[in-house]
């Protein structure tokens, strides 16, 4: 299983800070700290380091996982403006990312065919919705 932390929002440039949920991010290492005791416990889990993603996506960095890295390209934002939810870039960049530590960590599993480029998982999402899409009904269909 794979799990994520929290991630620190203090360091985004592109938070904002509401009262609502001040209090529950000023205990967010405490959290990640649980979490990671959590986890120490249960041999078959492991976590993604949201925060490490954060950072990387506000500096355009790279993350390094196994012997590689995971560029981030900073025209490919992934958060949405509120700071805290991803745009579909960053869910396709969370899911490359938790690949790439699920192979790092467990090298028994098969490695190919996932796809740990986001870019790549971008256009896997969108190839397969596009055919979804071409499945549906459309509206006249629907109100035969």
């Amino acid at each position: 299983m794979v799990i994520g932390n929290i991630p620190n929002l203090d360091q985004s440039k592109s938070y904002q800070r509401s009262e609502e949920i001040a209090a529950f991010y000023d205990k967010a290492s405490v959290f990640n700290e649980r979490i990671g005791e959590w986890v120490q416990s249960h041999p078959n889990v492991m976590i993604v380091d949201l925060a490490e993603l954060g950072r990387a996506n506000e500096t355009g960095g790279a993350i390094k996982v196994g012997d590689s890295e995971l560029t981030l390209d900073p025209k490919m934002p992934l958060f949405q403006k509120d700071g805290l939810h991803l745009t579909a870039e960053g869910v396709a960049t969370l899911a490359s990312f938790a690949m790439a530590k699920v192979v790092q960590a467990r090298p028994e599993i098969p490695s190919s065919g996932l796809l740990t480029d986001p870019k790549k998982v971008i256009e896997e999402m969108r190839r397969v919705c596009k055919e979804k899409m071409a499945k549906m009904p459309t509206i006249g269909e629907r109100k035969k």
